[in-house]
């Protein structure tokens, strides 16, 4: 920095100007005493602190310089700092960065004079005309960073000294600052600890192969703290997802956890890594298509699928002189961790440690648990270790009587029969509700109703503002006063031609007034066809009933609509109420096999108990059954039933005095009977014929 020396001359001191001057310093210090309390990063802290410092001081400029990963110095901040200081390759700068090297090596606190500094080549010092005031930001473990201050150098040499008093103080500031954030960040190394020791006692503790799968996910998920964790196994030569994080239970047909698992092929068939954060454009077709019908239907943000192998002995690792990074691709590949974030990570590089830091104690888990089920009749080795402790003296009795009990209950659940009654969510709905949609484009300008509101059969709800409709009805009114005109100069022409116009030209000028009187006509058409669609910005109900949408007016008022958006839905609450029953496609044919059983006119009952209410038993009918299997985001394969309801009963007897559209129910339909067993375990029936048998 070149500046121009400046001189002062002597002046009197207003001693309230003095006092105010050192309260609003004392100010800036305790500001900054407060800040260094504070858990922030260093570019914010040092963004707030430095400039009340260069503020006390009244100084022309300055830098702060810390330590980044490398342990180099890097520049933080600065004020009013030449471009040539920075610059490593200039005279200079070169000069100046050795300075700060050797703050960070070890100097003391010190003032460098203007243009101050060794005459060697490779000497450091003060290349600027301003007085350098720096001072090194020291902790127990060295030095952390440098603070400099570039000053007006015809300052007197007591106050010089103050300015480095002052600097050192504000250092030492910063070094609480900064011994707060180690201990931060001990602390945080300490709870990361705590997590991994957690989680590789867990993964460790069970030899059965389903739970340790299920513990990578569970423990794993709250270990990186992000949204899902799966893990994928081979079963029968293929990939498939064997567990999820929050899960004890999930569909394997679902269409998300298909496509999950076929994305897990994919990565695995690869043998490497893959990281997704929104980027496709360095994948394989196979790889992007897998990715992109997985996203489409979960909405992921970022995906990282991690192949498991096989850990690789220590003496491999030693007799080999090959690079970890290579030994990453090598051993057997057992299964795969699939790690999701539903929401954008601001935190990428701690998302990629969390995953790294599992995946090893993962990988040895799988190892340990697939050895040890693979060891030959495992399960008849176990039954034989217990059964010898069954059959001495002094147990014999009891084995006998559990025995005795076993088989007794084993024939009650075949023997007796039980009511046969298949569950599924159901929701409330009302016969007569009518969802309200846009028919044209347009914005709305004005609600007139709002939630719970009653209405009348074409009563005014919602109106639109089209610009385009308005600018095409002006555009057209002008088109046909311009042909209305044409056609009544054409037909003055004809009325008053002279006696001297040809056959011809009388030919020509009925044709032209025919092509006047059909653009009339055509115009007029088009005007019916735009009136009609400007009506539409009208929306009135279509039935009498009452307004379901919730908040209709902060919706919708001032926002652009589309044809066919729903703005609003009215229901006749008077009128019938339905229960929609969404039943697993796996049990929908039993309920088949019940309707065939019955009588001309007869449905099958249904009992129900709402969410709000689950001490009132209610019972209905199935009228319908959905003929289309569909997929439902939480239940997985569904096909819909239809339940007649007592609208009245169900009031009376839950105490409901209104009922509300959406209301949630567990509803159970009769199948008849079966035997006791079958009735508790025919899902575990049907699993064996579907995935042993078939």
């Amino acid at each position: 920095m070149n500046r121009p020396g400046m001189t002062s001359e002597p002046s009197s001191v207003n001693p309230e100007s003095l006092e105010n001057t050192k309260k609003q310093i004392r100010g800036l210090i305790q500001e900054i005493a407060e800040l260094s309390k504070k858990s922030v990063s260093a570019d914010d802290y040092f963004r707030e602190m430095f400039p009340k410092v260069v503020s006390a001081l009244a100084a022309v400029g300055g830098a702060v310089w810390i330590f980044d990963e490398q342990r180099r110095p890097r520049l933080v901040y600065q004020i009013n700092i030449s471009k040539t200081l920075l610059d490593p390759q200039g005279e200079d700068g070169a000069k100046h960065l050795r300075l700060i090297e050797e703050m960070f090596n070890g100097a003391e606190a010190q003032l460098l004079p203007p243009q101050s500094g060794g005459a060697e080549e490779n000497s450091s010092g003060n290349p600027t005309n301003s007085l350098l005031v720096v001072a090194p930001i020291k902790t127990e473990d060295g030095i952390e960073g440098v603070i400099e201050i570039f000053q007006r150098p015809d300052s007197q040499p007591a106050s010089q000294r103050g300015y480095l008093r002052f600097l050192e103080q504000m250092c030492g500031l910063a070094t609480e600052w900064f011994k707060s954030r180690q201990l931060k960040s001990f602390t945080d190394k300490q709870t990361l600890w705590t997590k991994i020791e957690q989680f590789s006692r867990a993964v460790h503790e069970n030899l059965d192969l389903r739970q340790t799968a299920y513990t990578i996910a569970n423990e794993g998920r709250k270990l990186i703290g992000c949204d899902r964790v799966s893990v994928a196994l081979r079963r029968g030569g293929r990939w498939k997802i064997e567990s999820v994080s929050g899960q004890d239970v999930f569909d394997t047909r679902s269409s998300q956890v298909v496509l999950l698992g076929k994305l897990a092929s994919t990565v695995i068939n690869t043998g490497e890594e893959f990281w997704f954060n929104g980027r496709t454009e360095d994948l394989s077709p196979q790889l992007e298509d897998a990715v992109h019908d997985y996203v489409d239907e979960s909405h992921t943000k970022t995906i990282a699928v991690i192949p498991l192998r096989r850990p690789q002995h220590a003496t491999d690792n030693i007799e080999r002189d090959e690079s970890e990074e290579e030994r990453k691709y090598e051993g057997e590949i057992l299964g795969a961790l699939i790690v999701e974030q539903i929401e954008d990570s601001s935190q990428q590089d701690e998302f990629a440690k969390g995953v790294e830091l599992i995946s090893e104690h993962s990988s040895r888990a799988l190892a340990n648990s697939l050895d040890y089920n693979l060891i030959p009749l495992t399960p008849m080795w176990r039954a034989m270790a217990r059964s010898k402790v069954m059959i001495e003296a002094r147990n014999l009795p009891k084995t006998v009587s559990i025995s005795v009990a076993v088989v007794a209950v084993i024939l009650i659940l075949f023997l007796v029969p039980a009511p046969f009654r298949l569950s599924g969510s159901a929701t409330l709905l009302p016969v007569v509700q009518r969802d309200i949609f846009a028919a044209v484009e347009g914005v709305v300008i004005d609600v007139k109703v709002n939630h719970g509101d009653t209405v009348i059969k074409d009563q005014l709800l919602v109106t639109l503002e089209s610009t385009d409709l308005n600018m095409a009805k002006g555009r057209l009114d002008q088109d046909i006063d311009k042909a209305k005109k044409k056609l009544i100069s054409l037909a003055y022409t004809k009325r008053f031609q002279g006696p001297g116009i040809t056959d011809a030209q009388a030919l020509q000028l009925d044709i032209e007034i025919n092509q006047a009187k059909l653009a009339v006509e055509q115009y007029n058409v088009e005007l019916g066809l735009l009136d009609k669609k400007i009506a539409k910005l009208v929306v009135r109900s279509p039935i009498d009933g009452k307004v379901v949408t919730w908040d209709v007016n902060d919706t919708l008022i001032n926002r652009p609509v589309q044809p066919g958006q729903i703005l609003l839905t009215v229901i006749d609450p008077e009128q019938d109420w339905y229960l929609e029953v969404k039943m697993p496609e796996k049990r929908i044919q039993h309920i088949e096999a019940a309707k065939q059983g019955l009588e001309e006119g007869e449905q099958l009952e249904v009992s129900y108990i709402m969410s709000s209410d689950p001490g009132s038993k209610l019972y209905g009918k199935v009228t319908e059954i959905q003929r289309l299997a569909q997929i439902d985001a939480d239940e997985g394969q569904i096909v819909k039933l239809k339940v007649s309801i007592d609208k009245a009963k169900m009031m009376e007897e839950t105490g409901i005095e209104q009922l509300r559209t959406g209301a949630t129910a567990t509803a159970k339909v009769s199948c008849g009977t079966a035997s006791l067993g079958y009735t508790i375990f025919h899902e575990l029936f049907e699993f064996i014929q579907s995935r042993l048998l078939f």
